[in-house]
This record gives structure tokens, sequence and C-alpha cells, in this order.
């Protein structure tokens, strides 16, 4: 599979649509995003992942999005695209990365994890578990 970085367009809008636990009653608009997109032998869209600036600390950025369609998990995928917008982050100088889980996406949780995030210390989001990974030390 090739992961790149994408624009937001209508084959990323459509498996979006595919993730029914995707909602905000506060969205942000596409383009405040950074967004990577994943495709199969045959050019088929099947992984998206997007990262924001934090709404409360520009010097941190948000791993938003992550979605992996069905017929392509279980491959590594969702890790090669949180390692994505994890290096992109640090070469944008960012210095740390959060994310968030619901507390029975044990998948999703194991490949934060495995990504090198921990549980957060500063982070609550009401019904989740938090996760965060400083990129480097502020000088």
């Amino acid at each position: 599979m090739r992961i790149r970085r994408a624009e937001f367009d209508a084959d990323c809008a459509d498996l979006l649509r595919q993730d029914g636990d995707l909602h905000s009653s506060d969205p942000i608009p596409w383009e405040h995003h950074a967004t990577w997109v994943a495709r199969n032998a045959e050019g088929e869209l099947v992984g998206i992942a997007a990262c924001r600036e934090d709404r409360s600390d520009p010097t941190g950025i948000f791993l938003s999005t992550c979605f992996v369609a069905p017929a392509a998990r279980g491959h590594g995928l969702q890790k090669r695209l949180i390692r994505a917008r994890i290096r992109w982050a640090r070469k944008q100088g960012y210095l740390w990365v959060w994310s968030y889980t619901a507390a029975f996406s044990v998948a999703s949780m194991r490949s934060l994890i495995a990504c090198g995030l921990r549980p957060s210390r500063r982070r609550a989001v009401p019904g989740y578990v938090c996760w965060e990974l400083p990129l480097c030390s502020k000088t």
C-alpha cells in the first residue's frame, strides 16, 4: 500500500462517510488539516488520516481522523498513517502530538502505543482515553 500526503477531495469524503463514529458539534474545516491517503495496489482508497494544530496550544498537533477501510485492516496501515503524521509534525517543528480513542478501541490504542504515544496526564476528553507524545524539548 502506498501512503501520500493529500488534499481533501471527494474520495476522502466518501471514505469518511463509511465511518459512523465521526462526528463533531464544532467541526474544523478540512483546509486546516494536513491529510494523508493510502491506496492499495489497485489504486483504491483504503485509508485516510489527518491532523491539525491544537486549538488550545499551537505548539502541538492533534491526530484527528484515522480511518482504515475494513478490507485493509490488520496489516499495520493504521500505524503507518500515525507515523506519517508524527514525522510531518516533527518536520514542522511541533513540540508534541496528542490524540484520543474510545476506551473500547483496543486496536487503535495498540497502534498509538506502538508509535510511542502514552496515556496523557494533561488532557481529558470525557468518555475517551487521551494519548500524547513529546516530539522535542522546548529550548
